[in-house]
């Protein structure tokens, strides 16, 4: 079994209580949320697998799924670094996204 120890119960504890603030929900909302948007990715796996075969298909569902998201998710806590997914450019420069 693989254990995390980059931070103690009381630090995920406090960044978990400052992260659900920072977005105005509670942990049950947070987490119907949360698994909401896992339930949807799952949804569009057989989506790009039927658009990688016949690329005709689906050829925007999965990127305005994905962009729905991330315009609806996308926050940062100003004391902690978050990751900001922005591959639209460098997708359109190498033909994946259009």
């Amino acid at each position: 079994m693989i254990v995390y120890t980059g931070f103690s119960k009381e630090d995920l504890l406090g960044k978990s209580q400052k992260h659900l603030k920072s977005v105005n929900e509670t942990y049950r909302q947070h987490m119907v949320k949360a698994l909401g948007y896992a339930f949807t990715l799952q949804r569009l796996v057989p989506v790009l697998i039927i658009h990688s075969i016949i690329p005709a298909l689906f050829t925007c569902t999965a990127s305005n799924a994905m962009k729905g998201i991330l315009e609806d998710r996308c926050c940062c806590d100003e004391d902690d670094k978050q990751l900001e997914f922005d591959f639209e450019e460098e997708w359109r420069e190498k033909g994946i996204y259009r």
